[in-house]
């Protein structure tokens, strides 16, 4: 690899006629010009294909799917489809910064064979707050990964076990490595970025460069937000984690996290379960002992996390 190499930007899209032109074109404009755009419609029903062929760029590819299967069904065809060894991916409504491909393609280079890709910080607007603390509102700003996570470049397998702390619009990747790491499990219904990024890291180096370049808008909706979908696709790579190595030190921690999913929908047996399996890695916490005797009373364990939600909320409309 070197700077200069064509990179294939892939963006998956779904009925995003309001904010797919601003997307690409923050692609077309990147000060790194060796680029193709592969835009893959998963069977959009508004304008947002006629806006695509409106803009009329020799660098710009549309793929479309014969049917709606999911994002990650429709970046795996943009990058089968791409013709270079690098990709790129960013998502339909969101933005780059200018020089986003130029600034990590330096930096890759420099940093050598053995590193399969780079990422950058990720600015989210609509949002501040880390995990169970979000919180959704107009000014509110947070970064992935956050000012608490010291990231460095090197083996970051350890670090993605504890959660993900890099998004895909700021990875530049080889397809090779993509390829290599098994790509994504479209079996997942979300989150497959994250087991993605768990397998990516395994497979080899990974460069951060602490300068955000992709700006995300987000609002309490969308997939990711689907509390039915994420239970399952976290207890799915809870599970790959445990079979690659069962005395991971992030398994208590996420067995605590797939618990109170439990809980929340209906099936306490199964939550205390997966709390006795936090309990035995973390024995000295009180409080998975008081959350315990609660699974015995569903509806007061709802009761107390819906009120606890109820009064972040209020928090984020500054009540």
């Amino acid at each position: 690899m070197q700077y200069g190499d064509l990179v294939s930007v892939v963006i998956p899209t779904y009925n995003r006629e309001r904010s797919i032109r601003r997307a690409v074109e923050g692609v077309l404009v990147q000060t790194y010009h060796n680029i193709e755009v592969i835009v893959v419609d998963d069977c959009s029903t508004d304008r947002t294909v006629e806006i695509l062929r409106d803009m009329n760029d020799p660098r710009l590819r549309i793929v479309e799917h014969e049917t709606n299967s999911g994002a990650g069904h429709a970046r795996h065809t943009g990058i089968m489809a791409a013709s270079g060894d690098l990709i790129a991916f960013q998502d339909s409504d969101d933005v780059w910064l200018s020089d986003k491909l130029e600034v990590q393609m330096r930096a890759l280079e420099e940093l050598g064979p053995e590193y399969v890709g780079i990422f950058s910080p990720e600015v989210i607007y609509g949002r501040d707050g880390e995990g169970s603390n979000k919180r959704y509102g107009p000014r509110r700003v947070a970064c992935v990964p956050g000012p608490n996570t010291d990231v460095a470049s090197g083996d970051l397998s350890g670090l993605f076990l504890y959660g993900n702390i890099m998004t895909l619009q700021t990875l530049l990747v080889r397809k090779s490595a993509y390829l290599g790491a098994g790509g994504f499990d479209l079996g997942l219904p979300n989150n497959e970025d994250w087991d993605f990024n768990i397998r990516l890291s395994r497979y080899g180096k990974l460069g951060f460069l602490d300068i955000p370049q992709v700006i995300v808008f987000d609002s309490p909706d969308g997939i990711s937000k689907n509390k039915a979908s994420h239970a399952y696709s976290t207890l799915m790579i809870f599970g790959k984690i445990k079979r690659h190595d069962p005395e991971a030190p992030s398994l208590p921690g996420w067995a605590l996290a797939i618990s109170r999913q439990m809980m929340m929908n209906g099936r306490p047996k199964a939550s205390r379960r997966f709390l006795r399996r936090a309990i035995k890695g973390m024995p000295f916490k009180p409080k998975l002992y008081l959350r315990y005797v609660l699974t015995a009373f569903p509806g007061l364990y709802q009761k107390l996390v819906l009120r606890q939600r109820s009064k972040m909320r209020k928090g984020a409309l500054g009540t």
